[in-house]
């Protein structure tokens, strides 16, 4: 089987850590993966999108869209539709990696074959059916008791703890959730992460 996994390529960014670990794992079920890079900063125009689109080989059986508002900037229409990849008459299958913009998903929603979440909450805002594939992590892991943990951060083992893990960036309000979480004494909160590049986000951390 051969599938075109359309995504940003080789930059600091976890879409790309997913596509990269989920290609080498289809890789090693057999199946032949072509990376369809497509930009991950910089203006978007309706001609680079079906330039993307142009670039996928008529050998493949299946389109894998790795799909994230900033990537498409309101291109969806363009990219997915006749001058895009319905053109090509190609299965696509899109992983929505956020969801709860009113115009862009039914668009994206309407021209998938499969959509693809990670979580019920994505799932639930989407008025189209699809499919949860819980993001993977790898391993093995040696993972000491919850209460161990949280001595070691210096929480209460009794107190409920809030953790995130990703990229830290203004845009996505972690100071309000560290201003909310004041007015929760009894709880905890752990952020995991770093930024993208050296600049504005390390002035915001």
């Amino acid at each position: 089987m051969n599938v075109a996994m359309v995504t940003p390529w080789t930059v600091k960014c976890g879409i790309y850590t997913y596509t990269r670990d989920l290609s080498e794992a289809l890789f090693k079920k057999g199946v032949d993966v072509y990376i369809i890079r497509i930009p991950r900063f910089g203006i978007k125009t309706p001609d680079i999108m079906k330039l993307v689109a142009d670039s996928i080989p008529e050998e493949v059986d299946l389109i894998h869209v790795q799909h994230e508002y900033g990537l498409y900037t309101g291109l969806e229409g363009t990219f997915y539709g006749v001058e895009g990849l319905k053109r090509l008459g190609k299965p696509v299958v899109t992983t929505m990696h956020s969801v709860g913009n009113f115009n862009v998903d039914p668009v994206v929603c309407k021209n998938s074959d499969v959509v693809v979440v990670h979580n019920e909450y994505c799932s639930r805002r989407l008025d189209h059916r699809n499919v949860i594939i819980p993001h993977g992590c790898g391993g093995p892991f040696k993972c000491p008791p919850e209460e161990e943990c949280k001595k070691g951060l210096s929480i209460d083992p009794r107190a409920p703890l809030v953790g995130y893990v990703g990229f830290i960036s203004p845009y996505k309000g972690l100071d309000r959730v560290i201003e909310a979480m004041t007015k929760i004494p009894d709880a905890g909160l752990l952020i995991g992460g770093g930024w993208h590049t050296a600049g504005a986000e390390t002035r915001y951390i």
